[in-house]
């Protein structure tokens, strides 16, 4: 890592513990490469950190490892992006559709992450589908374990591809929001009232 102090409270972060790297199916020279192809930057904000962390696609598993970054754009804002919280806004979106498990082999993703549509406009048989999702929704894989079937080409192509972003904004905009006619790739728009998806539906399961 970049830090000369070694803490060893943070040993699994830190290559003299293979523990991280290995739990991601990473080989030590693999995970010296991610370290090379991402300059020890974070591949979203580019700042270096002493305290980095492997992000990977948790619908594909962990040998599908997106990047390297920081812990602030680990666990807050791809955090936040994965579970459709945030759209996608154009840095992310070339994150997302170079990872790196894929751009080592010279591939990218198979269809476009950013998908702009609303509730408004989609078909009526899309919309019963999204309400049928609103009643089952937890997370990303109960989302892909009710086996959704849209006709929106987009939101298809991100299904076959393990990408429940679309849809999870979608039921942002349809079940919590009441915002029918929010583009959901629309980055000038925040989270009404400041509250998670995930907090929401914390306090959903409580009640």
């Amino acid at each position: 890592m970049t830090s000369s102090k070694f803490d060893y409270r943070l040993a699994p972060y830190y290559h003299p513990s293979c523990q991280t790297h290995e739990s991601y199916r990473l080989t030590c020279a693999e995970y010296r490469e991610l370290q090379a192809a991402s300059d020890d930057r974070c591949g979203i904000c580019r700042h270096r950190s002493p305290w980095m962390n492997i992000d990977h696609d948790h619908n594909l598993g962990d040998h599908a490892v997106r990047g390297y970054l920081c812990a602030r754009c680990n666990a807050g804002h791809m955090r936040r992006i994965d579970w459709g919280e945030r759209p996608i806004d154009e840095t992310t979106m070339r994150y997302l559709i170079n990872p790196w498990y894929l751009r080592r082999h010279g591939k990218s993703l198979s269809y476009h992450p950013k998908v702009h549509v609303s509730v408004s406009q989609l078909s009526n048989a899309d919309q019963r589908e999204l309400h049928r999702l609103s009643a089952v929704y937890v997370n990303a894989h109960w989302i892909l374990r009710a086996s959704p079937v849209f006709e929106h080409p987009g939101i298809a192509a991100c299904l076959a591809g393990g990408d429940t972003r679309p849809v999870m904004r979608l039921l942002w905009s349809y079940a919590y929001w009441g915002l029918p006619n929010l583009d959901i790739a629309d980055t000038s728009v925040n989270v009404p009232g400041g509250m998670s998806l995930a907090e929401h539906i914390a306090g959903r399961a409580s009640s």
